[in-house]
């Protein structure tokens, strides 16, 4: 308890709290990734996608990976991968409202780490909200506990 009341003496405020998922990348579960209809783009046509313009214009592109998917024409799923010393985070995963609960996240996740095994890591990570969580535990990833944010209090 000595970090909650460090936390609380310097008057942080929860903000939110998020699963820390991870896997060895050969616990991958075969997916059809085929039906994905994906689109090749850049960082800067990525960052227009899922509208965070400019967000980080600092970002080095090596080991990074960009995934878009379309559904019905449109534009409908991202997904942007970075490899860091053997292991590939996922991050940006979503999926526009209309196009949810087709299986586009998913898909794409498992694309992510079949690619990422290609390019030689072993393990994958990300955080997840508790909407996304059963996203991932159906490609392979398990829980490894919460993380939690707090931001500075009013």
């Amino acid at each position: 308890m000595a970090a909650a009341d460090e936390i609380n003496a310097r008057r942080y405020d929860h903000d939110t709290s998020t699963r820390t998922l991870a896997m060895r990348t050969a616990d991958l579960r075969e997916m059809d990734t085929s039906r994905l209809d994906l689109v090749e783009t850049s960082l800067w046509e990525f960052w227009a996608i899922v509208g965070a313009d400019g967000l980080v214009p600092e970002l080095q592109i090596d080991g990074a990976h960009f995934y878009v998917a379309r559904f019905e024409g449109e534009n409908a799923a991202t997904l942007m991968a970075f490899d860091h010393d053997g292991d590939c985070g996922l991050y940006m995963v979503g999926t526009a409202p209309a196009a949810r609960r087709h299986g586009l996240a998913t898909a794409l996740s498992a694309l992510a780490v079949a690619e990422a095994v290609e390019r030689g890591c072993t393990t994958a990570s990300l955080q997840s909200t508790k909407m996304a969580e059963g996203i991932y535990t159906s490609v392979g990833f398990r829980d490894l506990g919460r993380f939690d944010e707090y931001v500075p209090g009013s």
